[in-house]
């Protein structure tokens, strides 16, 4: 079974009580669905936290009780330092795809301002027919070729590849592109 998905939930109360018994509860819940989860909290022995440990959740553990020393809780860079190193892959995934996502509205726009520039007034339908049918077939060979490769490499990090190559040819083909325009 391939996991995609990954979340990292934090409690200062993992022993007993309304919020750790919530945090369990949402932990075992999105495992069940197909999550990963890696718990972040003080060190302890509740049984909430073996049950965890045998559904797969890794766990990362403060070096101190947050309870007891509150205003380290709130100095403290160390520990959550390390937790977040510990789980630097998804964190850089989600930066990734924000940079991505945040191009895409002007890298989108400045696209449809540059099929202008390549195309007459006559054959301007014409051109952005072909635009959109070059998004469509885009937007259903991308994820193809991603569960392709995740299928078959049985690694989400090798299925991702196809995304990056697609992002390779494009900027491949973009060399011969005149920025001016045919005319230009």
């Amino acid at each position: 079974m391939i996991i995609l998905k990954k979340i990292l939930p934090y409690t200062d109360e993992s022993t007993a009580g309304g919020v750790a018994h919530y945090n369990h509860a949402l932990i075992v819940s999105l495992v069940g669905a197909g999550w990963r989860a890696h718990g972040a909290q003080p060190p302890n022995d509740s049984p909430m936290l073996e049950l965890q440990r045998q559904l797969g959740v890794e766990q990362s553990f403060l070096s101190y009780e947050p309870r007891v020393e509150f205003v380290r809780s709130i100095t403290d860079t160390a520990d959550p330092a390390r937790i977040i190193e510990a789980a630097a892959p998804d964190i850089i995934f989600f930066i990734c795809g924000a940079l991505i996502g945040g191009a895409g509205g002007p890298l989108q726009s400045a696209s449809r301002t540059m099929l202008l520039r390549h195309t007459t007034p006559d054959r301007a339908t014409e051109a952005f027919g072909m635009f959109a049918l070059s998004g469509k077939v885009a937007s259903f060979l991308t994820p193809l070729l991603i569960g392709l490769f995740t299928h078959f490499s049985q690694s989400a990090r090798i299925g991702i590849a196809p995304v990056i190559l697609l992002f390779l040819i494009a900027l491949i083909l973009l060399l011969w592109v005149n920025p001016k325009g045919e005319n230009g």
